[in-house]
């Protein structure tokens, strides 16, 4: 809760994950809810494709899918370079327990 208000509170850190999850994010989309819901969305049946090469009408879709409930969305990126990014901008405090 604490990284994530920090984070919220920083345009530095709002542009750079942006950024990152624009370049490297992936969209992931899974079946769920009823199997009636499920009939218009089963091509997205374990469906992945990166975030910058989807086009506006399968981002809608998918959007439609998730409201419906047919579809359950995840977005996926890299974790190891945004923690690298946020310990690197973070101030310290050295008598922080968490200093080491």
């Amino acid at each position: 809760d604490i990284v994530a208000e920090i984070v919220s509170d920083s345009a530095d850190f709002r542009a750079y994950l942006r950024k990152k999850m624009w370049n490297e994010g992936f969209i992931q989309a899974e079946l769920s809810g009823e199997e009636e819901e499920q009939q218009q969305f089963l091509q997205y049946a374990e469906y992945a494709e990166p975030v910058r090469q989807m086009p506006s009408h399968r981002i809608l879709a998918v959007n439609r899918g998730e409201k419906l409930g047919a579809l359950k969305l995840a977005l996926t990126v890299p974790g190891d370079t945004y923690i690298a990014y946020m310990l690197q901008k973070l101030e310290k405090n050295p008598k922080s327990i968490f200093a080491e």
